[in-house]
């Protein structure tokens, strides 16, 4: 794969985090940088194209109706589905 170089500048916190990163996996800054760039643009990307499809559906009247989205919700924040969430997320 053909590669392109450029610089840039990060806070010295991130620096320091991926400096500790590096030394931890034995892998070096340069790569583990890469591997978190080429995530972050694959998850926008991605993110990206379901906005547009999201929008392509709503443009070709291809949505949910109130009432079942009502019925959703009301289902989703029962007393009990609202406690279990609860306990889910905010362990003793």
């Amino acid at each position: 794969m053909e590669e392109i170089k450029f610089t840039i500048g990060v806070p010295a916190q991130i620096g320091a985090g991926l400096a500790t990163l590096a030394r931890v996996t034995g892998r070096s800054e340069a790569v583990l940088a890469q591997e978190a760039l080429e995530h972050y643009v694959e998850d926008e990307l991605r993110q990206l194209a379901q906005i547009e499809e999201g929008w392509r559906q709503a443009e070709a009247g291809e949505i949910v109706p109130k009432a079942e989205m009502d019925a959703v919700f009301a289902r989703l924040t029962t007393a009990d589905a609202l406690e279990r969430a609860r306990r889910h997320l905010l362990p003793e």
